[in-house]
């Protein structure tokens, strides 16, 4: 009997992106031309958005994603799962919510492409905020759950939510 499959091993990940596999395997020649051409296509999409400030990079990539996602196969998947956990809501709000999902994950996607400028500048881009009754629970050991956010504008005052602290 075989080992259960873990869950990386279960992921299957494009091996083309520009052309259908089948014809790859047919002409392995223009699956490895194709494989270049993605390769150029994705050293070129990190170049630019490094030339790019963090809020134009996540801007522009959350524009894209959030136009191209709409025609991929995730898209089809989040909308028959929001229309499952959440049958009452119309047609609209799930085609919002699925633009909103992968605006998000173009948001997310930019933030790692700009993840050294971002940390270069993290005095201005990064608020480290520790909440007064955070510090009661880690003192006296008790379970406590952290929740972070990113921002990609630079850090504003804590408006009462918390005390800054730098770690």
């Amino acid at each position: 009997m075989e080992p259960a499959a873990t869950p990386a091993e279960s992921i299957t990940v494009p091996q083309y992106y520009l052309i259908p596999k089948k014809l790859a395997r047919t002409y392995p020649r223009l699956g490895k031309l194709a494989q270049w051409v993605e390769a150029q296509l994705f050293r070129f999409v990190f170049w630019f958005m490094g030339r790019l400030s963090p809020q134009r990079a996540a801007a522009l990539s959350a524009f894209v994603f959030g136009w191209v996602g709409r025609f991929s196969d995730k898209a089809q998947k989040a909308d028959t799962n929001l229309s499952i956990a959440f049958p009452e809501r119309s047609d609209e709000w799930r085609r919002d919510t699925v633009r909103q999902i992968f605006r998000s994950l173009g948001k997310s996607i930019a933030e790692l492409i700009q993840l050294d400028q971002i940390w270069q500048e993290c005095d201005q881009r990064v608020e480290f905020v520790l909440h007064p009754q955070a510090r009661v629970h880690i003192e006296a050991r008790r379970a406590s759950v952290f929740v972070a956010g990113a921002c990609l504008s630079p850090a504003s005052s804590d408006g009462g939510r918390g005390q800054r602290a730098r770690s």
